[in-house]
């Protein structure tokens, strides 16, 4: 039998379990005791079931009432001072009940929402829906998404790559050394030949479709290394052997998968004016060098610190990439673990939403970003689908290895970490715990929390060399 087919088979033969707890919804003064039953509908979703009847019912409906009674017309009363007596004469019995099914639904929510829903590990809203309605009662359920357990995780007798400490140090004393001659260079301009690729241009632009502007298409005084590919593709290369002051039509076809869907495949000409041209020019580098950008005297000696600072940050970088490959291996042999679609789905679109409202506080609009980036909406939402579930899977594994090995986090050690962090600041404990932010004392105690599973998973797994 299938994992799938055992889930199914458990939940049709699942009987519903009245769970107990001290719930109670106040109306008007009063509490009333709220009583749910839970059904699992598969291995992501639960409904909640809720039965409102009786005093609870009336109750509700009261509010109901008081809220809504502003809208009915009933002749003998001003607007809005209608009884309810007089408003069920009129209209009926049940004029009331779907306002009181609305009250329920939003009043009953408010007080499960943290002792139930995030409890059970509610994931992303919740949907409802009404399940049988008579006079004077009904039952409703609140549909519940949340994270399956991560079953029987994997986490011993792995193989992961252990990274050399000096794999990177090369590599990261030469980039320091040419960050310095970055550093030390200088524009120089010029005007004596025309315009070569690596060059930084200097340009006014106008973009043209079937011969009107659009909208972005147009800027002044806008730097552009040629060569670069920050502009569509052949817009750049036209540009080559332009001399300043020149003017000329460039000829482009936007790339039919371009962000902003109303320009993609289609022909533009840009007239672009080239109004400078400069060159980055860098130092020798030679003893003169060294005694420009350090206290040293000569190359070699500034070599040598680089040197030395390169194998300290190589040694870091090699033991985090090792400590992610432990991980990777963990997340790898417990590849089949699913989340909700709905979840990730939700999540992903919140992100989108989050990133849209950044950049409209900066003064971008979403859509010149997206074609800015070549990219539609779908395939950023698709992109942040990926990176949830990556992340979420994470979590949910590595929690499930933390609670297997009975890992956790004594208080003296969160005290002996921040007694750590206090002195390295150069402060007294004291002043230090009032200068802590509110998240500070939850990054200490994940931070040491994943030390910790590290170490545990470096001794139950075993090291091979690249």
């Amino acid at each position: 039998m299938s994992n799938e087919e055992q889930v199914i088979n458990a939940v049709d033969n699942q009987q519903e379990n009245t769970v107990a707890k001290d719930l109670v919804l106040n109306i008007r003064g009063t509490d009333y005791p709220i009583s749910y039953t839970v059904e699992q509908a598969d291995k992501f979703t639960k409904h909640y079931v809720v039965k409102v009847d009786g005093e609870f019912y009336k109750a509700l409906e009261l509010s109901a009432y008081f809220k809504t009674k502003g809208k009915y017309m009933i002749p003998g009363f001003r607007k809005g001072k209608a009884t309810m007596a007089s408003i069920k004469t009129h209209y009926g019995e049940t004029v009331f009940l779907d306002a009181t099914i609305d009250e329920a639904i939003d009043q009953i929510y408010k007080v499960m929402l943290r002792p139930v829903f995030y409890a059970d590990g509610m994931v992303c809203a919740p949907s409802v829906d009404v399940k049988s309605i008579n006079l004077g009662e009904f039952e409703f359920f609140y549909i519940i998404t949340s994270y399956a357990e991560v079953e029987n995780v994997v986490y011993k007798d792995l193989e992961y790559v252990a990274v050399k400490e000096d794999k990177y140090v090369e590599s990261i004393a030469q980039d320091k050394l040419q960050s310095a001659l970055d550093k030390a260079g200088y524009w120089e301009d010029i005007s004596d030949r025309a315009l070569q690729m690596k060059d930084t241009a200097t340009i006014d632009f106008e973009g043209r479709i079937d011969g009107e502007l659009f909208e972005g298409g147009s800027a002044k005084d806008t730097e552009l290394e040629i060569g670069s590919g920050k502009f569509i593709p052949g817009f750049e290369e036209q540009l080559v052997g332009m001399n300043i002051g020149e003017t000329k039509d460039i000829n482009v076809r936007f790339p039919d998968d371009y962000g902003a869907k109303e320009f993609a495949g289609k022909d533009a000409v840009f007239t672009v004016t080239l109004s400078a041209i400069k060159v980055k020019k860098t130092p020798e580098l030679d003893d003169e060098f060294a005694k420009d950008v350090s206290d040293f005297d000569t190359l070699d000696e500034l070599k040598a610190s680089y040197q030395k600072e390169a194998e300290e940050e190589s040694a870091s970088k090699a033991k985090k990439e090792t400590e992610n490959n432990i991980i990777a291996a963990v997340l790898k042999a417990n590849d089949s673990y699913e989340l909700p679609e709905k979840a990730v789905k939700e999540m992903a679109e919140k992100r989108f939403e989050d990133f849209a409202a950044y950049l409209k506080n900066g003064g971008m609009n979403m859509d010149m970003y997206l074609g800015y980036i070549g990219q539609t909406k779908e395939d950023m939402i698709e992109t942040y689908k990926k990176d949830v579930e990556a992340s979420e899977k994470r979590n949910m594994i590595l929690t499930a290895v933390i609670e297997a090995e009975g890992i956790k986090i004594e208080e003296e050690e969160a005290e002996a970490k921040i007694k750590e962090n206090a002195e390295k600041a150069g402060k007294e404990l004291e002043e230090y715990r009032k200068e802590m932010k509110g998240d500070e004392l939850d990054y200490i105690y994940n931070q040491l929390l994943s030390d910790k599973l590290v170490s545990r998973l470096k001794e139950l797994n075993k090291a091979i060399a690249e």
